[in-house]
């Protein structure tokens, strides 16, 4: 009896596990199918075989001194781009001067507008200069040149930042330089 009695569990275990191999075949490739239609493509920066995006930076008190020695000011200076993310930067001496570096973003992908052909393309981004709590924004327009746009493995293929725009009448600009030259005055100490 006691035989029995396994056997007749054994067989219910079996059918059990068959049942349910069953149900887990037929419904988890409909799970699968049904998450692929709302997958979205991740929206990344433009790339280039080529990139110029950097930039100079120099602060001044309201008298017009540098503050790039000032220790509290480099200490709470920080470069923000899209999502919180922190830009690095370091200090560079130009003949005398000694001014920051740092790169402004890339502009994410879906805000490019493209030529029918590929081969120009215009984008902006967004960035955040930080320093001790007051908060400067800037916008920089990007160009983008592809000379093989079918076959983008070749390289030939640049992104360049070619305006800086603010509001703030505390930002000047100077584009005479090789790279775009920020300067940022900040009126209260």
């Amino acid at each position: 009896m006691r035989n029995l009695t396994r056997i007749s569990c054994l067989s219910l275990i079996s059918r059990s596990m068959y049942t349910l191999t069953k149900f887990v075949c037929l419904f988890l490739p409909l799970l699968l199918l049904s998450s692929c239609s709302k997958y979205e493509e991740p929206d990344y920066p433009t790339v280039a075989s080529s990139i110029f995006n950097d930039v100079l930076i120099d602060v001044l008190d309201s008298e017009g001194n540098s503050l790039i020695d000032n220790e509290a000011i480099m200490n709470g200076l920080s470069f923000i781009g899209r999502d919180g993310y922190k830009i690095p930067f370091h200090t560079v001496e130009i003949g005398d001067e000694k001014t920051i570096r740092t790169i402004f973003p890339l502009p994410m992908e879906s805000s490019m507008s493209y030529s029918d052909d590929r081969k120009d393309g215009y984008g902006e981004s967004n960035l955040t200069v930080n320093i001790n709590g007051y908060k400067f924004n800037l916008r920089g327009k990007f160009h983008y040149t592809c000379s093989y746009p079918n076959i983008e493995m070749y390289g030939g293929n640049s992104i360049k930042l070619i305006e800086i725009h603010t509001n703030d009448s505390n930002i000047t600009i100077n584009k005479e330089t090789n790279f775009p030259k920020i300067t940022i005055k900040i009126t209260s100490d």
